[in-house]
């Protein structure tokens, strides 16, 4: 037995070891520094590359990636690499934009007769390249029409907490401010989201059990209020019952059922299943509240962070897989093989460490980055809550610092909890401004950071090299695979202060534009009859015999590489031989026939002959 004052002593310092111990081994998880994440994230580009043939030297977005512009996969990329400044060819993915959401524009549903989303992740690409979410194309602004004023066309929640979640990211990227004619304001947005916090503490898309992806995107989606003093009174969906939260109660509460759901090796589960995208959702939320997913001890178990949870599912190539099991439910995603949607998860969410490392803005916050003047502001006021632990009676002096820092940056004050704690204790009266009402800015401020080496042109000035270049792509024969270089151009001329030097070149590419409208045309005009009256090519008969020679002369007179845009177009070559074997079954059925007929002509004359002769 240990005893008296040397027994204390001992059993103190045996404590102190194991207090110790936990807090350097069991808890400390290994750290990757912003050169290590850097490289990973360029890795994860190269396969993306390289994925689509296309060589790691070469920009990301060119004709093979831009064909899929403004659909889901070929839009995270973008914001991944948009985010950390690395050089790729930016004006091409904006001018497709531009076209796409144009002529999206000019059909009933517009972008998506249901999915909010549609708008959401088209402006956060767009904005991430450099373009500005309020005039895309011919002004359309995908701001208005996709968040605070989809209302006006369909509810915004229409597609549960997903449109409401990053309709308020989107929302937020520039700080927008809304109208006050808007069908929804911010307020009620987030009011929105909150309602639907399940009694677990998180939150799900089908509204039963709460799921880590939702949670995490939920959190994200709040971040910036976290800091708000407002509270909000409304209808807990789940519990049918009034309640009355701020928006950090609900982050906390959340953050805390994240932390139970961590595996041992610092991944996460959504359906029963570790896999990288959760984690990787995890890793955006808490850095979107300057939280330290590789330090912090809520978020490490069994020494592995959620940063080590994501490398377990890298693989050699550079890339990412789904999960480490095979899912028949998810057959694209092997457990071998480096997966697209996992890799481009992953790479934004590697882009939102980096950039708190760097002290940059949070992955969804496009604002032009913070002035020296301002991240001093924030300092001086978070060291000086710091002290309020030990001392109290410096919180007067805190807050006065707070309101210090321009209330658009309040919400980079990390520790402000522990100041409006301290002042509730001390019985300190204190109301700062509202950071919902006070979001001002419209316009956005390309000054992302660029840690990469940059070759891009710093202007759209139109070049000699531009000129020769455009003269070498009308001497060959229009193809839809030049509508990307086409666009781009395009949208430099309409930019570029000398355009009017060179006007002759810009009517030679919208000659070309329009020639390329219209063999998409004629593409889309092949499917249709392909389907109507071709298919299924099993069961063609001889009368379908015009219809394939016309659609062939049709389909032969495409450029060889547009062919593979219609539909089943190797059934199509394969229609014409059997459409030809018909024909020759035909030709040797009427031959036959004729032999038929002549021989039995013969015989009947011979008969005839023979008769003749014994008469």
């Amino acid at each position: 037995m240990l005893g008296g004052k040397n027994g204390n002593f001992i059993v103190a310092m045996l404590l102190a070891f194991v207090g110790f111990f936990y807090t350097n081994n069991a808890v400390q998880a290994s750290e990757r520094t912003d050169q290590d994440i850097q490289s990973i994230i360029e890795q994860v580009i190269d396969w993306k590359k390289q994925s689509i043939g296309q060589n790691v030297d070469d920009p990301l977005f060119s004709n093979t990636y831009l064909k899929d512009a403004g659909n889901t996969i070929a839009d995270w990329y973008p914001i991944g690499m948009g985010r950390i400044g690395y050089d790729d060819d930016y004006m091409a993915y904006t001018a497709m934009i531009d076209r796409i959401v144009t002529e999206r524009y000019a059909t009933k549903n517009k972008l998506s007769e249901t999915k909010a989303t549609e708008w959401h992740r088209i402006a956060l690409a767009y904005l991430a390249s450099g373009g500005d979410a309020t005039n895309v194309g011919n002004g359309i602004n995908l701001i208005a029409d996709g968040t605070y004023n989809r209302g006006k066309t369909v509810d915004l929640g229409t597609q549960g907490i997903n449109g409401l979640i990053w309709g308020l990211i989107t929302l937020d990227a520039m700080r927008y401010e809304v109208p006050k004619d808007a069908h929804d304001t911010r307020q009620e947005i987030i009011q929105r989201i909150l309602a639907l916090q399940l009694k677990e503490g998180g939150f799900a898309f089908d509204q039963k059990k709460s799921d880590v992806d939702m949670t995490a995107m939920a959190i994200t989606a709040l971040a910036p209020y976290y800091n708000s003093e407002e509270t909000y009174h409304y209808t807990n969906k789940q519990a049918g019952k009034q309640v009355t939260k701020s928006v950090r109660h609900v982050i906390d509460e959340a953050l805390l059922w994240l932390s139970k759901q961590q595996q041992k090796d610092g991944d996460y589960k959504s359906d029963g299943k570790s896999n990288l995208e959760s984690t990787a959702q995890v890793v955006v939320a808490l850095t979107s509240l300057h939280i330290d997913p590789q330090r912090d001890e809520r978020f490490i178990k069994n020494t592995h962070s959620s940063v080590d949870g994501m490398m377990k599912y890298r693989q050699g190539d550079g890339g990412f897989i789904h999960a480490k099991t095979y899912n028949k439910n998810n057959p694209t995603s092997q457990p071998d093989e480096s997966n697209s949607m996992a890799s481009e998860q992953a790479l934004y969410a590697f882009v939102a460490l980096f950039r708190y490392i760097e002290g940059d803005r949070t992955l969804y916050d496009f604002r032009d980055e913070q002035t020296t003047k301002v991240k001093n502001k924030i300092y001086e006021v978070e060291q000086a809550i710091a002290k309020l632990k030990n001392q109290p009676d410096l919180a007067k002096q805190a807050l006065v610092l707070y309101k210090k820092v321009p209330i658009a940056e309040r919400s980079y004050v990390d520790n402000y909890a522990l100041l409006e704690d301290t002042l509730t204790e001390e019985r300190i009266p204190f109301k700062t401004a509202s950071l919902t009402a006070n979001q001002k800015q419209t316009k956005r401020v390309m000054t992302t950071p660029s840690y990469f080496h940059q070759n891009r042109r710093k202007d759209n000035a139109i070049t000699k090299q531009d000129v020769a270049a455009v003269a070498e792509l009308v001497r060959q024969k229009p193809s839809t695979e030049q509508e990307v270089t086409v666009t781009k151009y395009l949208k430099q001329w309409k930019q570029a202060d000398n355009a009017s030097d060179f006007s002759e070149e810009k009517k030679l590419l919208q000659q070309r534009q329009q020639e390329i409208d219209k063999l998409k045309k004629e593409i889309a005009s092949l499917n249709e009859e392909i389907l109507d009256k071709l298919y299924p090519f099993e069961d063609l008969k001889w009368s379908d015999a015009k219809a394939v020679k016309e659609i062939t002369a049709r389909y032969k007179a495409l450029p060889v590489n547009d062919r593979k845009q219609v539909i089943q177009y190797e059934d199509v070559e394969k229609a014409e031989v059997q459409i030809n074997s018909l024909r020759r079954q035909r030709v040797i059925t009427v031959l036959l026939v004729v032999v038929v007929i002549v021989l039995g002509m013969s015989f009947i004359i011979k008969k005839r002959r023979q008769k003749d002769d014994e008469e």
